[in-house]
């Protein structure tokens, strides 16, 4: 008999899913029929199921991550194997053989428990004073090289800029996106990726007021060159010299944000959801959790390379205590999980989100541009609104019926009007003071995600 019905609901596994497609997937999976050598130990499970190959795919599962590994091609963690073992778990544990798992499976949990173990000691082991020294001299050595070529890289930007409005924005309404990638690609070799992507976003302002939508950009992008300058003189607060430097590209240390204990948020929290975007070959997985007594938002970012697995697999809508540290910023929101539990069982919460109304969402956003003027937009709950379809646009009512219009992109929303059935939901999305985009949400104790449109080819 496994544990597996005793750790987790069909919801919750179902949950796991990548994508509505591997749910589904998953979910026709589970049929024992399609299955052979299933078996568990204490904390583990696995069997094999016949694929397309003339080899059955073998799937293994650590349940106290969960973690999943199976030898089928798929690029999506977990694939439709590991939902379906662990589905058929659920359902019906007595067709796993209770016993010592096979060589594949054995190897594969030893080899996690050693990176485990090395990953501890890594980090326990007490370095020297003059390691730590040798360490310090070294970074301030490569950061005065990188902030070296941004200042090269700023300087190549503000003159392509000071161009643009000599000649008038409207000689590059109609420039092919090559024209920005080029500009953008300098900016990556200057090691200024943040400023990359704003000049990428400008290629995209075509339509509507794209005249006003370019100046704007143009402003953003010149607002954060002229902060890089100032940035070097000591009347810049610590803070908002994080938030400039962030919004060219620099990364903060997390090894030291982790040591840090002045901001760390502690508590019961739930993970409203995970989206996952590809960018390149780099997988990044973004989970929004809430903080159960404050309302407040965290926003924690894995990534992965390739077909690598996320170094954790966490149940959106489920409940967690646990140890957030925000990375330093004058408008905190990105955090590192510094500590987390095994998700809660039984736990019950009425699901009444501290949220904003399109007004107060209005002021919220304000305040945060007056401390930190290089945010384009911030996640933000919607509590008790409602969303509709009128005149070929969809937009957000709020309890206080004030109105906001939704862009939507590739998102499919009909599934959100048929998930509340027109009922008052609670929306988290995107908001940069005009216009929402919506992430997920929230209805009677239920979570849903959003998916982009399928296209036909």
């Amino acid at each position: 008999m496994s544990r597996a019905k005793d750790l987790y609901t069909t919801e919750a596994v179902l949950a796991m899913a990548p994508d509505a497609a591997s749910a589904k997937n998953g979910s026709d999976l589970a049929n024992s029929r399609k299955w052979q050598n299933l078996g568990a130990a204490e904390n583990c499970l696995w069997g094999e199921c016949q694929g397309s190959g003339s080899k059955p795919y073998q799937t293994r599962i650590d349940l106290g991550g969960p973690a999943f590994k199976c030898s089928c091609p798929s690029r999506k963690f977990p694939c439709k194997h590991g939902l379906a073992l662990l589905l058929i778990a659920i359902k019906a544990d007595e067709l796993f053989n209770v016993g010592e798992p096979p060589d594949w499976v054995s190897e594969w949990l030893a080899a996690r428990g050693e990176r485990a173990v090395k990953k501890k000691e890594k980090e326990e082991k007490p370095k020297s004073e003059e390691e730590l020294q040798k360490q310090e001299a070294s970074k301030e050595k490569r950061k005065q090289g990188r902030i070296d070529n941004v200042e090269s890289g700023i300087d190549e930007l503000v003159t392509f800029m000071k161009d643009v409005l000599r000649q008038g924005t409207a000689q590059i309404q109609n420039k092919p996106i090559s024209y920005f990638q080029e500009r953008a690609a300098r900016l990556i070799d200057a090691q200024a990726p943040g400023l990359a992507n704003r000049v990428i976003d400008l290629s995209a302002t075509a339509g509507g007021d794209w005249q006003g939508n370019m100046l704007a950009g143009l402003g953003q992008l010149f607002l954060i060159c002229k902060a890089f300058e100032q940035s070097k003189s000591n009347t810049v607060p610590e803070l908002l010299k994080q938030d400039i430097y962030g919004a060219i590209g620099f990364n903060q240390s997390q090894e030291e944000l982790l040591k840090n204990e002045e901001n760390r948020l502690d508590g019961l929290f739930c993970l409203l959801g995970q989206t996952v975007t590809l960018e390149d070959r780099l997988r990044v997985q973004r989970s929004y959790f809430y903080h159960i007594e404050s309302g407040n938002l965290a926003l924690v970012l894995d990534f992965a390379h390739g077909i690598s697995p996320f170094a954790r697999v966490m149940v959106p809508g489920s409940f967690y205590q646990a140890c957030l540290v925000y990375f330093k910023s004058s408008t905190p929101l990105r955090a590192l999980i510094k500590d987390i539990g095994s998700r809660l069982e039984d736990f019950h919460f009425d699901w009444q989100l501290k949220g904003e109304t399109v007004e107060s969402a209005r002021h919220f956003l304000s305040r945060l541009l007056s401390e930190n003027p290089f945010i384009d937009s911030r996640p933000i709950i919607f509590s008790r609104c409602r969303v509709f379809h009128l005149n070929h646009n969809w937009w957000l009512r709020d309890k206080e019926d004030n109105h906001l219009p939704i862009k939507t992109g590739a998102l499919d929303l009909w599934p959100l009007v048929a998930f509340s059935g027109g009922g008052e939901i609670d929306l988290l999305a995107d908001f940069d003071g005009q216009t929402a985009v919506p992430i997920l949400a929230a209805h009677k104790g239920e979570i849903l995600r959003l998916e982009a449109k399928k296209t036909s080819l």
